[in-house]
This record gives C-alpha cells, structure tokens and sequence, in this order.
C-alpha cells in the first residue's frame, strides 16, 4: 500500500524512488543505484510507472531484502 502511494504521490522520481528504498531496504539509495535507474528510466524500453514497478519487485526479490527482513 505504501509503495503504490509513493508511485501515485505525484512527486519527481527521485523522490519516489528514495521513498521505495526506505520502505523496502530501510535504507537510502546509494549514487551508484541512482544512476543505473536513471539510465534505465531514460531508455525507451519502458515507461515512467512500468521503472518504478521495476524498481519495488527488484529491491523485494534482492539478497539484501532477503536477509534483513
């Protein structure tokens, strides 16, 4: 419910994507994580929801969720 808040919040990307960090991984993105996703968010492939989505079940099925939570 949270996550899908933050993606509905009208907030630049960023921020929803720093919102999605601490909800699932309680931690902030690092500058390296930024720029991958920008890199991917800018590339025609997808839309601007369809990243964030991508964005929430990558963090979820990651080995650093896996083993915090």
């Amino acid at each position: 419910q949270k996550v899908r808040s933050l993606i509905r919040a009208g907030r630049n990307p960023r921020e929803i994507v720093t919102g999605i960090y601490l909800t699932v991984l309680s931690r902030f993105p690092t500058k390296e994580e930024l720029e991958v996703l920008r890199a991917y968010a800018e590339s025609e492939a997808v839309q601007r929801q369809e990243v964030l989505i991508d964005v929430t079940w990558a963090l979820i099925n990651s080995p650093e969720f896996l083993y915090r939570h």
